[in-house]
């Protein structure tokens, strides 16, 4: 009983043992980019309808694309810009390698029908040994981003600007767009939608004034360009801004 149970304890550790190198194997190929399924699915598409494909310097990386047709001066070209990829393991994890396992881009590059299409993989993704200098998991990360400013075009049909403007705050957009008196967006709907759509430009000073985030405008200034501008236009002042400093006997014009 002592001699079987031992022999079954060394099939299992040996078990173990291979199930763990398999594992280890698996990831150290994927993590150094020696899988070449999602490079040969990808080059075997664009050639199948009839793209090139070629490696683009650029900058401190070097891009895949895949192309068809030639432009000139007078021409335009359609550009297709690969997504994440396979940048992530799980919800917590990184990947090794962010080329995408379905080539989501291309595919939709490949069937377009414009005489000049343009396919761009993001950095890193499809790289070789000779093509992965400067490639690093925080480039499919945080530092996809850097350098990058992003803004945030806010509309006002529901009530629910103010939350979306603080999410969008919260998310580090350092520029807010809006309209002065709301007007656009709701112009070209039905009459019952109201002649707004866009959330006012006062209303947005109001708001960051509030929470003591600095800005170039003037609460005062933009709710008298914005009753000018209303006069001007016949279009009826709905800013709660403007009410606000209409009951608090603010300048009326």
């Amino acid at each position: 009983m002592i001699t079987l149970y031992l022999e079954r304890a060394q099939r299992k550790r040996w078990a173990l043992f291979f199930a763990f190198f398999l594992a280890f194997g698996l990831v150290g190929c994927q993590s150094f980019g020696l899988f070449e399924e999602p490079r040969a699915l990808a080059r075997a598409l664009a050639k199948g309808h009839g793209f090139k494909t070629q490696h683009v310097p650029a900058g401190a990386f070097t891009i895949w694309s895949a192309f068809k047709g030639r432009g000139n001066s007078q021409s335009h070209a359609v550009v297709y810009i690969e997504g994440d990829g396979n940048s992530w393991k799980n919800r917590y994890v990184l990947s090794g390698d962010p080329t995408p396992l379905d080539p989501k881009g291309l595919r939709l590059a490949v069937l377009d029908p414009a005489p000049a299409v343009v396919y761009l993989a993001r950095p890193c993704q499809y790289t070789t040994p000779a093509t992965a200098q400067g490639c690093a998991p925080r480039y499919w990360a945080h530092d996809r981003f850097a350098d990058c400013e992003f803004g945030f075009h806010v509309h006002e049909k529901r009530g629910w600007a103010a939350a979306n403007l603080m999410a969008a705050l919260d998310a580090g957009v350092t520029m807010i767009e809006g309209s002065i008196g709301g007007i656009g967006g709701g112009i070209a709907f039905p009459d019952g939608y109201g002649a707004v759509g866009n959330l006012p430009t006062e209303d947005i000073v109001s708001f960051l004034e509030s929470m003591g985030v600095g800005c170039d405008l003037d609460v005062a200034a933009a709710v008298a360009a914005a009753r000018d501008i209303a006069a001007m236009t016949d279009i009826p002042l709905l800013s709660r801004a403007s009410a606000i400093m209409a009951a608090e006997g603010g300048p009326a014009s």
